[in-house]
């Protein structure tokens, strides 16, 4: 069961240099740099401890960010800050929260000076689909590459069938998205096993189910 991690350290030097015109990107450096541009690392305190997540966005309005994580992660907290690709510090609060989904929505205000990225939730997934894990394990951000393995019921806080996949993940990665190849949302990643070589992401159809139950902009 093959993994493979990439940290995408070249990609914020890329980014820096676009920025400035020296060079222009490539489509496949495009899709990484969204990929970057979407998540944030998430701080958050409780009970005057700190922790740390990740939250993927994927809708915005004229103010704000919209950003998917775990209830697991948020539940609970006093305080949570959003940290940006390039370490922009944003106030974060929560808006919905499901145990029952292991789901939350929160909301950061948007910086006019530095524009991040919204991703949208895939319409389909199946067995077998390659994906790409997504999130700041050991807040460090990674993305790593697996496949789709199975959907069922693992015995966990969690009662929904989960998506099992191939892709690693670690402390930190909670909250981050599990994407397909367009870099679209089939799920958001919550646990794994590391003897079992298996992660675990709340599936797509789920998180969908979630958003629509809830009027997260009211």
């Amino acid at each position: 069961m093959s993994k493979r991690f990439i940290f995408i350290i070249a990609i914020i030097g890329v980014a820096a240099l676009s920025i400035f015109g020296y060079i222009s990107l490539t489509k496949e450096e495009r899709m990484y740099q969204n990929v970057l541009e979407s998540h944030v690392r998430l701080v958050i305190t409780k009970d005057n401890q700190t922790s740390f997540a990740s939250s993927v966005i994927f809708d915005e309005d004229d103010t704000f960010y919209y950003g998917l994580t775990n209830h697991h992660v948020v539940s609970g907290s006093s305080a949570i800050d959003a940290v940006d690709y390039k370490n922009k510090i944003y106030t974060a609060s929560i808006i919905d929260s499901s145990e029952y989904y292991d789901l939350a929505i929160i909301k950061f205000e948007k910086s006019s000076l530095n524009p991040l990225h919204v991703l949208k939730l895939a319409d389909a997934y199946n067995i077998n689909d390659e994906i790409k894990a997504v999130g700041y394990p050991r807040s460090i951000f990674t993305i790593s590459t697996g496949h789709i393995d199975t959907i069922e019921l693992i015995a966990e806080s969690v009662t929904l069938q989960v998506i099992h996949h191939t892709a690693e993940i670690d402390h930190g990665s909670s909250g981050g998205a599990l994407l397909n190849l367009k870099n679209e949302i089939v799920g958001i990643n919550f646990g794994a096993d590391p003897e079992a070589d298996m992660s675990y992401a709340i599936p797509g159809l789920k998180v969908k189910q979630y958003i629509d139950s809830i009027d997260y902009k009211g």
